[in-house]
């Protein structure tokens, strides 16, 4: 049998800005404090604020927009600006 039970001792809403930083904590955790984790936590966040548009269109243009670069595209093209 299932019971559905919630405690709501001491909870507290937890903010998107703070739901960002555990998904970033945590993805660190898995794969190590490395810079494609923390491009990849960047993009989560990115994508969630593409839902805030309002139509469909808006959205899925959003999204491509983040999803428009790899981690190693991201790498080249930084490492093309470094160099003198």
């Amino acid at each position: 049998m299932y019971y559905n039970v919630r405690l709501n001792i001491g909870q507290a809403k937890a903010s998107p800005k703070g739901k960002f930083l555990v998904c970033v904590a945590l993805l660190m955790s898995l794969q190590g404090c490395s810079a494609k984790a923390w491009y990849e936590g960047f993009k989560e966040r990115e994508r969630s604020r593409c839902y805030h548009y309002r139509t469909t269109e808006e959205i899925n243009d959003c999204l491509d927009q983040v999803e428009a670069m790899s981690y190693d595209q991201y790498r080249r093209e930084h490492r093309k600006e470094s160099s003198p």
